[in-house]
């Protein structure tokens, strides 16, 4: 065939379904003709909603099968329905549930191949359409049934093919300017409510917003439908469209009611409700027949709207409401696009084109237009009132201008006295040179968590012996700072005779009592446990033997073999207020012949959390920092302490000729004070 044929026409057609029907020997008793364009509802079949069937015999030329491309045939979609299609008895293609779609399709033209095994030699082709309509769309709508327009071809395949898209493509670009409009309705709608987001008290842009969006979706699922089919099924669409447009009227509502300041009744807010039923009941029931059944009695009642919308806007518009005047306008336009399709569409009184749709397009604009002069003059009322505001702030500002100058100047001079106090705490502190004495490998890790520091570390030199002791004090920041220039003092007046750890610590504790007047008993609250915690060691120049004692802080001592131990100090710390008489700190005695290093710290390290841990090192986790700190070369252990992350991290030291273990960590922003001093043995 050089040209597809058209098969729009007659049809023969009968109710009722027999499988027999299909074979192309069936007599045409009992079928009667009708067009096959329009549907049987309009043909004297209203209401019909069983099984029927099509039939129609095309003379084929003879030269039909030999085409490369076979034979094709195309078909208008059906709303709401399904059929089979049959070629000489041959099934040859379904549409809708029939075909294992499992829901009703789009009803675009639908191509169908018709193979050479389907074309009998010498015998026209006899083509059969099985017809089932949906039973719950008939009630809905008794004058459907059958096909509705489209397309009707039967010619060689791959023309009968393009042409079928050739006309979803018309199709589709028909309807570009109602997608166009739905999206710019969508845009103004989503505006409107990001502006109600800045300005919550003005709720008219509120439900403006959701007015715009709601006839926007409603827009594109029913005058763009071709493009929303193209990722939403037919069914889903058919339902947003349904409670799109039941719930549309409940938003436009508000806006009228909130936009003049009127006090919804309860006849209003009771027919609201009604709306949004119907709107939402059909998404809560998943039943299409229940959904297409409720269709009707919704527009019955969507009916009443129009008169309350006439109604409000005529009477504020009579009361001189300019928001109302420009509604009005709108108004008049989307009544007489309704008008022009009661009488050309519906009564056939003339040719037109649907308006419907443009006039509630009308409405919108207009209530956007009111919506803009009702901004245009109460941002001329803020206006003058920020003229009057401003004046005031310039009278304010000057205000909080001196104040801030003040709180600048204290500030200045906090800021002054705490760095003038971290001088002098630094100045008590052992220099370096007191730190060479002890050995090569000393060196001290301090890094206070404020300018001031509540932990300290103190040696005293003497021909004979030599102290070393690291001093954890009770609060951070200038009280601790107070307490460590206490303990300074204390010891540097303590160590004239030279006692041992222990009784240098007892002695001490005692003082630290008596000068914050704990054994009097007139602290109170957590001054009575005001103190410090203290390691202690003694080492005599001409012993290779080293005491310790500690008040609750502990001795870190790395042996030759590599491990590291703890040497735990007494449980009882310097100072507090406490009814006890037993105020002894023991001693332990190291023989530094089998000591690689040791070292004492401030809690600290072990209380450190590191940046993605909500746990602190631990004292497991800081003895195996320490072992693997000690195996570095001398000159490298006071570098490696760096906080990069958190926890210990094995990390191989580039600048070494064989792998280092570091202690990483990211200080925080209010870290613990940390600090060791270490010496080698």
């Amino acid at each position: 065939m050089e040209h597809p044929t058209s098969l729009d026409g007659k049809w023969l057609f009968r109710t009722g379904d027999d499988p027999a029907w299909a074979a192309p020997d069936t007599t045409s008793t009992g079928w009667t003709p009708i067009e096959i364009t329009r549907p049987w509802g309009k043909q004297g079949y209203r209401g019909y909603a069983g099984v029927a069937w099509y039939r129609q015999t095309v003379q084929l030329p003879p030269e039909a099968g030999a085409s490369r491309a076979g034979l094709g045939l195309a078909l208008g979609g059906a709303d709401w329905a399904s059929y089979e299609v049959y070629a000489n008895g041959y099934l040859v293609g379904r549409f809708g549930p029939w075909a294992g779609q499992g829901t009703f399709a789009v009803p675009h033209p639908q191509f169908f191949f018709i193979p050479a095994e389907a074309l009998l030699p010498g015998r026209p082709l006899v083509l059969a359409v099985r017809f089932r309509p949906f039973p719950a769309s008939m009630q809905r709508t008794p004058q459907g049934g059958g096909f509705d327009g489209g397309l009707f071809l039967i010619g060689d395949a791959l023309q009968v093919q393009q042409a079928v898209q050739l006309a979803i493509l018309e199709r589709k670009q028909s309807q570009v300017t109602e997608l166009v409009l739905a999206l710019v309705f969508f845009l103004a709608g989503l505006f409107h409510l990001l502006f109600f987001l800045r300005r919550r008290e003005q709720r008219e842009y509120l439900w403006f917003g959701l007015f715009a969006i709601l006839f926007a979706i409603n827009w594109y699922g029913s005058g763009a439908r071709w493009w929303a089919s193209e990722w939403i099924d037919y069914v889903s669409l058919w339902q947003l469209n349904s409670f799109t447009i039941s719930v549309l009227f409940i938003p436009q509502a508000c806006f009228l009611w909130t936009l003049f300041g009127r006090r919804m009744g309860w006849f209003v807010k009771g027919y609201l409700g009604l709306l949004a039923l119907l709107g939402i009941a059909p998404v809560v029931i998943p039943s299409l027949a229940f959904s297409l059944l409720i269709s009707t009695p919704r527009v019955w009642v969507s009916l009443l709207f129009p008169a309350l919308f006439v109604a409000l806007i005529v009477a504020e518009a009579r009361r001189g409401n300019r928001e109302a005047r420009t509604i009005v306008v709108g108004l008049l336009i989307s009544m007489s696009c309704t008008l022009n399709d009661l009488l050309g569409i519906r009564l056939g009184f003339y040719t037109t084109i649907p308006l419907t749709s443009w006039g509630l397009a009308a409405i919108l604009l207009s209530m956007a237009l009111s919506l803009a002069n009702r901004f245009a003059r109460v941002y001329g009322e803020l206006d003058a009132l920020n003229r009057d505001l401003e004046a005031k702030v310039v009278e304010r500002t000057s205000v909080i201008t001196r104040q801030r100058d003040e709180l600048e100047q204290k500030q200045t001079e906090l800021t002054d006295n705490i760095a003038y106090a971290q001088r002098i705490q630094q100045a008590l502190l052992p220099e370096a040179d007191d730190l060479a004495r002890i050995g090569r490998g000393a060196f001290v890790f301090f890094r206070p968590r404020d300018v001031v520091s509540g932990d300290f570390y103190w040696v005293h030199h003497t021909s004979q012996v030599t102290y070393l002791a690291v001093a954890d004090c009770t609060g951070h920041g200038v009280a601790g700072a107070f307490m460590s220039l206490i303990g300074i003092d204390l010891l540097n007046r303590l160590v004239v005779e030279m006692p041992p750890p222990g009784l240098l610590l007892e002695r001490l504790d005692l003082a630290v009592r008596h000068a914050l007047r704990q054994t009097q008993g007139q602290t109170h609250g957590t001054a009575a446990s005001d103190g410090m915690e203290v390691a202690l060691c003694y080492l005599r120049h001409d012993s290779t033997q080293m005491t310790f004692a500690g008040a609750r802080r502990p001795l870190y001592v790395v042996h030759l073999d590599g491990t590291c131990c703890e040497v735990k100090g007494s449980r009882r710390s310097i100072g507090g207020e406490r009814q006890r008489s037993d105020r002894y700190f023991a001693e332990t005695t190291i023989e530094l012949s089998t000591v690689r290093s040791f070292y004492l710290t401030s809690d600290g390290f072990a209380d450190q959390n590191g940046e993605h841990s909500s746990r602190g090192l631990g004292a497991k986790g800081l003895r195996t920092l320490l072992a693997r700190q000690a195996l570095l070369p001398r000159r490298f252990r006071g570098r490696n302490w760096h906080w990069l992350s958190s926890g210990i991290v094995e990390q191989p030291c580039s600048a070494m000729t064989s792998p280092c273990w570091a202690c990483c960590g990211r200080l925080e922003s209010k870290p613990r004070s940390r600090w060791c001093v270490a010496f080698r043995a």
